[in-house]
């Protein structure tokens, strides 16, 4: 049986505090995996989803953690945070930066999905 923990996992001497935004969804259990395949060094691992997800735990590695509401949750204290939220998930305003300016923050670049579907075209065959 898995330890299960509030929200935390236990610090480790090195390694990073870790935020997964969007968590209970397909593309955050893929996340959980890759951090757990690659060794990655964390220190603390907090999950959120939205009110609906939130209360449940989530596996990872051989501890349980309890994934909290995106919505009402405090950041602070996250070095890195993944997020790969849906839309029905509501983040506060603290999320967007505006709290946390001197922080780097990473978006990936908005694809208009005409342009999208042009450059996936196959360009004829030259004879």
């Amino acid at each position: 049986m898995a330890n299960r923990m509030s929200t935390e996992l236990r610090p480790s001497p090195q390694g990073v505090h870790v935020g997964i935004v969007g968590a209970s969804g397909l593309v955050g259990g893929i996340i959980l995996s890759i951090l757990a395949e690659r060794q990655f060094p964390v220190a603390s691992l907090r999950l959120f989803a939205s009110a609906r997800s939130a209360g449940r735990y989530l596996r990872w590695k051989h501890t349980e953690i309890l994934v909290e509401d995106a919505s009402t949750a405090d950041y602070s204290g996250l070095d890195i945070a993944f997020f790969s939220a849906g839309a029905s998930t509501s983040l506060p305003s603290t999320c967007s930066g505006a709290m946390y300016s001197s922080v780097p923050r990473v978006e990936p670049a908005r694809v208009r999905p005409d342009s999208l579907a042009r450059s996936l075209v196959r360009p004829k065959s030259v004879r």
